[in-house]
């Protein structure tokens, strides 16, 4: 008799909690967005489509509920099923969003993600397509607001759990930087200059400036200085005689697979050469006249960054420590962190070394 009392005890307590649950599944959800919208929804989504956060997306747990999706996120390897999920934006990753397959599609929510050189772009899609289908931004490329929208989003979606075990991933990487990094003094952060992709050429000459909150917050955390901080923009064309006669230290010159579609990241078409092309390029960097003069030079503390590691920052806040900071962290592998985030949390079987380069050397 006891133990069918305590067994009914048991049995009611478990309905209770997955009571507790259903309920807190079906909780109304506010919060403030990137772009500081107060977003209100009456319960997690559901159907959702998105723009440029389709890695977030799936870390989560929730590319079950994804009915349309960018045109970037056309990789089966990373994607599952992304050829039989409709695309609401080109290849090219320009933000010409179909507005009409989203109407007629009618997800639960849209997700953009946050970019600061597009913000025109951005509201334009708020400005179409509310009231009828809600708009939300969230930013995962600033490292310091990355862990505030990833546990947005899990809200969002209803996947809070997921979103907190890759928290723990995120921290235990970020957090070890950091504890090195904020004791240094000024004169102990070199001056770094991140030399971004061209738009139409590898030779144009861009940089990240002062307004792009990512390339600050990522040379913060590995206790460095931005060159082109006094630039306004986020992402400018600047001219070789600004750059002559400044103080740089480190240089990062991105390489973008859209000029080097044969060795550069992970959807390289032939990277079985990408050692030696990507050391042609570094030596073409070393050899550029608007650099002479400088202390990267002088100390061959020249390096190669692939563009896409942006959307993968905490691979790239790892070879961004080693490289500026081999003192403090000459042990670090970033390498490592990078297929751990890859198989673990993108679940995926891409192994880096059958693809292009990450970063170099």
């Amino acid at each position: 008799m006891a133990y069918n009392v305590v067994l009914k005890i048991f049995i009611g307590m478990m309905l209770v909690l997955a009571l507790i649950s259903v309920v807190q599944a079906d909780e109304a959800i506010s919060f403030t967005d990137a772009m500081g919208r107060e977003i209100s929804l009456e319960k997690p989504a559901e159907t959702l489509a998105y723009y440029m956060v389709g890695d977030p997306v799936k870390i989560v747990g929730a590319w079950d509920k994804v009915i349309a999706r960018d045109g970037m996120s056309s990789d089966e390897r990373f994607y599952p099923n992304a050829g039989s999920i409709p695309a609401i934006s080109a290849e090219t990753g320009y933000m010409n969003l179909d507005y009409e397959k989203l109407m007629e599609l009618k997800p639960d929510v849209v997700i953009i993600g946050k970019q600061d050189w597009d913000l025109e772009g951005i509201q334009k899609a708020i400005d179409s397509l509310e009231p009828e289908i809600p708009v939300v931004v969230l930013d995962f490329l600033d490292l310091n607001t990355m862990a505030d929208n990833y546990e947005k989003l899990g809200k969002l979606t209803g996947n809070t759990e997921a979103a907190q075990d890759y928290l723990a991933f995120f921290d235990s990487v970020i957090s070890p930087i950091k504890s090195k990094t904020s004791t240094l003094a000024d004169s102990e952060k070199p001056n770094v200059f991140l030399q971004a992709h061209g738009m139409s050429s590898p030779d144009e000459l861009y940089t990240y400036g002062g307004g792009f909150a990512a390339a600050n917050a990522l040379l913060g955390i590995v206790g460095a200085n931005n060159v082109a901080a006094e630039i306004s923009g986020p992402y400018s064309e600047f001219d070789s005689e600004w750059l002559i006669g400044k103080d740089v230290d480190v240089i990062v010159k991105e390489v973008w697979e859209g000029f080097y579609p044969e060795w550069v990241g992970l959807k390289a078409t032939d990277p079985a050469n990408k050692i030696s092309s990507a050391q042609k390029i570094r030596e073409e960097t070393l050899a550029n006249e608007i650099y002479t003069g400088s202390e990267a030079i002088t100390n061959d503390r020249v390096y190669l960054a692939d563009h896409f590691l942006w959307n993968h920052p905490v691979a790239y806040v790892s070879y961004l420590a080693k490289w500026i900071h081999p003192e403090l962290f000459g042990n670090l592998e970033p390498e490592k962190t990078y297929q751990e985030y890859l198989t673990k949390y993108l679940k995926t079987d891409v192994n880096l070394d059958d693809v292009g380069i990450a970063g170099y050397p």
